[in-house]
C-alpha cells in the first residue's frame, strides 16, 4: 500500500479508549511536529510515558481484527445489501452516491428521488446551489442525500 500517514485508535477497533498508532511514511514529504516538546522518542514525535496495559490491550485488538477482518468484512457487506434491498424494494427512485464496487461497506450513502431532507440548516446556512463533491467528483444536492 502506497500510504504516507496513517492513524489508528483502538477503540475503532473494540480495543481500548486513550491509545492508538501513528504511522509515517520514512522520507515523507509531510512535516509531523510534536505536540509536547519532551522525552523525544520516536523520532522526536511522541514524549511521556507509555501506557503499557492500554497499549498491550491495543495490541490483542489488532491481532483479534486482523483474524476476523475477512469474516466481519463479508458480514457487513451482507448486512449492507440486506438494508439496500429493504430500502429499494419500498421506495422508488433510491440512488446509490458513491461506486458500488469500491466503497466501503460499513457506510452507504443515498440519495432519494422528490424527498427534501429534515433539518438541512444544520449544515449551511443557505442550501441554495450548494451541493457535496463526493470522490468520484458527482454532484449530490444536499436536500435529498442521507448516510447510514
Amino acid at each position: 500500500m502506497n500510504i504516507g500517514l496513517m492513524s489508528l485508535s483502538g477503540h475503532k477497533i473494540y480495543g481500548p479508549k486513550g491509545v492508538g498508532a501513528l504511522y509515517i511514511r520514512r522520507r515523507t514529504r509531510i512535516k509531523v511536529e510534536p505536540q509536547i516538546n519532551r522525552g523525544g522518542r520516536e523520532r522526536r514525535i511522541r514524549s511521556g510515558t507509555v501506557p503499557t496495559p492500554l497499549v498491550v490491550g491495543f495490541r490483542a485488538a489488532c491481532e483479534l481484527a486482523m483474524k476476523e477482518m475477512e469474516y466481519d468484512d463479508q458480514r457487513i457487506k451482507a448486512l449492507q445489501e440486506r438494508l439496500l434491498n429493504g430500502i429499494s424494494s419500498k421506495i422508488d427512485g433510491v440512488v446509490i452516491n458513491r461506486s458500488v464496487e469500491r466503497r466501503y461497506a460499513g457506510n452507504l450513502n443515498l440519495s432519494f428521488a422528490y424527498v427534501e431532507a429534515i433539518n438541512t440548516f444544520q449544515f449551511h446556512e443557505s442550501l441554495e446551489n450548494r451541493h457535496l463533491l463526493t470522490l468520484s467528483l458527482k454532484r449530490l444536492p444536499l436536500h435529498s442525500h442521507i448516510d447510514f
